[in-house]
């Protein structure tokens, strides 16, 4: 008799995920669900085929209704209808990158096939509420949301942060990887250094740093764009409105080259026109240099406490 695989069961990004495998990063996030769920995994054969439609992506072809990866150093991954992960894994593939493909691009396309608002930002939570970090890579997203964490906030998610809309027309953010990544010198500024922590798989001096972390999804209320320039001390703020704050949130989407392949692109940039009127977007300028870090977000969260205070009065 064959047995029945065993499974293993996630709640991440607002969906619930059952794999063949653990995925050991997403332990915090283990549920016990019953079905159906959200989105399936499971390692099986994907056949080359010659009805595969190249696009932009130089990784990234589409067969017939799914979008197929292909990864040198890991395998093929086919992604159907933001619901089936199918994982051809190489014989020599090391289990911890094949799972970050999943955890980045592979969980990207999923969220874009679904409909959901996925951008390259970081979130803390302080109260019932929520603020989301964006900004170009090296603009400080996960840094700053550490040091709001030790502020005494709460992590909703870390440089993915997949958002949807309720049905009164509110932004929910819901809670992404567990951890922080931070590189050596953001922990030194932190207090801290890389004993004990896991490095991240491609850059070694960036490691995951576990977090105090929010376990359902939460209103998001605020977006900070960060931006760096040498006269703006800890911080100045300018709030940013209109096609100004869409076009911004588009620029900062995850992954924005899947939209064509997931057939999103239009409909993805209604929604961040929607985003922009649902919450305050603002430009937070701050001179650069990671000495300025612990300023700016005591800075950030006494404001998140007024507001919160502001709230519930």
């Amino acid at each position: 008799m064959q047995l029945k695989p065993l499974s293993h069961t996630y709640r991440v990004h607002g969906l619930t995920l059952r794999s063949e495998f653990p995925l050991p990063e997403l332990a915090r996030r283990a549920v016990i669900c019953p079905e159906p769920v959200d989105v399936s995994v499971r390692a099986g054969s994907l056949p080359v085929t010659d009805k595969a439609m190249p696009t932009s992506v130089p990784y990234l072809d589409l067969v017939d209704n799914s979008a197929m990866f292909t990864f040198e150093d890991t395998g093929r991954y086919s992604v159907r209808d933001g619901s089936e992960i199918v994982v051809d894994a190489r014989p020599d593939a090391d289990p911890a990158l094949l799972r970050l493909h999943i955890f980045a691009s592979i969980m990207g396309m999923i969220c874009h096939q679904r409909c959901l608002l996925v951008l390259h930002a970081s979130a803390v939570a302080f109260g019932n509420t929520a603020v989301a970090f964006t900004g170009p890579p090296g603009a400080g997203k996960s840094t700053i949301a550490a040091h709001c964490l030790a502020a005494g906030g709460r992590l909703v998610a870390d440089d993915v942060l997949v958002l949807s809309f309720d049905e009164k027309g509110g932004v929910l953010a819901h809670p992404g990887m567990p951890n922080v990544k931070l590189w050596r010198d953001a922990l030194t500024s932190l207090g801290r250094d890389a004993d004990g922590l896991r490095p991240d798989w491609f850059r070694a001096e960036k490691f995951h740093l576990p977090a105090d972390d929010v376990q359902t999804s939460i209103p998001l209320a605020r977006l900070f764009v960060l931006d760096t320039d040498a006269a703006a001390g800890d911080g100045e703020y300018a709030p940013l409105r209109g096609q100004v704050a869409a076009s911004v949130l588009i620029a900062n989407t995850y992954r924005v080259e899947y939209l064509d392949a997931a057939n999103r692109r239009d409909t993805h940039f209604r929604d961040c026109i929607r985003l922009a009127s649902a919450i305050d977007v603002v430009w937070l300028r701050r001179e650069a240099g990671a000495e300025r870090l612990p300023a700016t977000a005591a800075a950030l969260m006494r404001e998140l406490r007024q507001t919160s205070e502001q709230a519930r009065a």
